[in-house]
């Protein structure tokens, strides 16, 4: 003689304090016995039967409904009704009116004084899948960013760095015929084909550092990497106007270790340039020091230019952000913050005393 488990189960109160709806079925798929959330989700949803649904065949509900995930769940569920399955579930759409929203059902059986029943729960999915309509989007967007990238790469590395080239060949076999009057132009013309040419190797770089995402970080050393693109910059400014003194190399470590990319160069340089393009002083102090601590080592460049106001701090590093005055487009400072996030590091602005700002970056040591 069939037990009235539906008497039993009553007295589980604790499934009133589940969050996902929660139903029994005797072996002919009638419910006998379902939680508080699943009344309220019945209530909240005006369905056209009692809120706790007791006493209604689920089966047969399911199989009138014009629905083929209803019916992927009436077979299911008989699956595990009638002892061909252990434990089912399904994940299906059920969206109301305003609301898009995803459960995952999971029947799983039990034996009570010889009857077979079956739990039925739903959980609300919702958020899961919406996170990962969200990940399918931004990975096609992804796609189509780098395509772009790559694009943009050749073009600039291609057709507009060979005129630019021409510009400073031509402009440097000017410097030797052009009079004192034309000078001041000549060096305007030849830094602005500087700063286009840093340009390039910045957008260069950040779009080799989104192909490579996926590249392993491996052993750098941080002294060498640093003194070499002092080293650069220092090249770069050789007899221009602008009088460019960097002092720190000599204190140096003799080798910290930290995990990165080739691209680690970009960042100093990238931090290097951006100290002498926003310095309108007439000689361009930087002092560079590296601070080993336990676990990290951190990068400081400090400068003698206008500092960099408590609000621009952190959106300086922005993609499109630039202060009023710059002749930069703000890549190279994105590029930096994006490369030195890739490393599991930070990077961030402090003032410099008695002017000036300082940019740190501070990296996992290895």
């Amino acid at each position: 003689m069939k037990s009235d488990y539906s008497h039993d189960v009553q007295g589980w109160a604790v499934l009133d304090t589940f969050p996902m709806s929660i139903g029994v079925l005797d072996e002919q798929g009638t419910i006998i016995y379902t939680n508080r959330a699943w009344h309220e989700f019945g209530e909240q949803n005006a369905i056209s039967m009692a809120p706790d649904t007791l006493g209604v065949n689920y089966l047969e509900v399911s199989e009138g409904a014009d629905d083929e995930y209803a019916r992927q769940a009436t077979a299911k569920l008989r699956d595990v009704l009638t002892g061909n399955s252990e434990v089912v579930s399904l994940e299906y759409p059920c969206h109301s009116p305003t609301t898009r929203r995803w459960f995952l059902m999971r029947a799983t059986p039990f034996v009570h004084d010889d009857d077979r029943y079956v739990t039925v729960a739903h959980f609300d999915i919702t958020d899961r899948v919406l996170a990962e309509e969200k990940a399918d989007q931004r990975r096609e967007e992804v796609v189509a960013e780098r395509e772009q990238l790559a694009l943009l790469n050749q073009i600039l590395r291609h057709d507009i760095r060979n005129d630019v080239n021409i510009v400073q060949l031509s402009g440097e076999l000017l410097s030797e015929r052009i009079q004192p009057p034309g000078e001041e132009h000549l060096d305007r013309i030849l830094n602005a084909a500087t700063h286009v040419q840093e340009l390039i190797d910045a957008i260069g770089g950040f779009t080799t550092q989104i192909q490579q995402s996926e590249t392993s970080l491996t052993s750098s050393n941080l002294s060498k990497v640093v003194a070499d693109a002092v080293e650069k910059v220092e090249a770069t400014y050789e007899g221009r106007p602008t009088n460019v003194r960097i002092t720190g190399v000599e204190t140096f470590p003799s080798k910290v270790s930290v995990r990165a990319t080739p691209l680690l160069s970009s960042v100093f340089s990238n931090l290097l340039n951006n100290a002498v393009l926003h310095n309108d002083k007439s000689t361009v102090e930087i002092n560079v020091s590296i601070d080993t601590r336990d676990d990290t080592v951190v990068v400081r460049l400090s400068d003698n230019g206008p500092g960099v106001p408590d609000e621009k701090k952190r959106t300086l590093f922005g993609r499109r952000e630039k202060g009023s005055e710059s002749p930069g487009s703000g890549m190279g400072l994105y590029l930096v913050d994006k490369l030195v996030e890739s490393y599991d590091g930070s990077v961030w602005i402090e003032d410099n005393q008695p002017e000036g700002a300082v940019f740190c970056v501070e990296l996992p040591r290895r």
